[in-house]
């Protein structure tokens, strides 16, 4: 979980293999924290693998609290793998990128990368709602 200010957080959850492969279970998405562990609580509940969910990045640390409350077999990271936030996760790329691996493939071209935006900002939706008042 990432901490996206006011209560909202991106998230995605994610189930581990046998080969050490994560197997994408939610895709990733921005909801308020609420909502998010409500999602996750009832997914985990349905598919009956309550003993191994981890939670990491730094929304855990700031809605832990909430976190205990709404799914109380939770397991939270260590400390030094909990600090998965946009920053650290610039840094993995730029590590990956210095690494050497070729990324320029004919199926992915780098020039062409965009940022995935789970949610639109804040003013974009405010400037939408606006419209449709004045559009009525």
């Amino acid at each position: 979980m990432l901490d996206c200010k006011n209560d909202n957080c991106y998230y995605a959850l994610y189930k581990k293999t046998d080969d050490a492969i994560l197997d994408v279970l939610i895709e990733p998405q921005a909801e308020t924290v609420k909502s998010t562990l409500s999602i996750i609580d009832t997914y985990i509940e349905d598919s009956n693998e309550t003993g191994n969910l981890y939670f990491t990045g730094d929304a855990t640390t700031k809605y832990k609290n909430d976190i205990e409350k709404t799914i109380p077999y939770a397991h939270f990271s260590n400390e030094k793998h909990i600090i998965l936030n946009s920053y650290y996760l610039g840094l993995c790329g730029l590590e990956l990128y210095n690494s050497g691996i070729e990324f320029e493939t004919p199926d992915r071209q780098i020039n062409n990368i965009l940022p995935l935006y789970l949610k639109k900002p804040q003013a974009q939706r405010q400037l939408e709602e606006k419209e449709d008042i004045i559009h009525f």
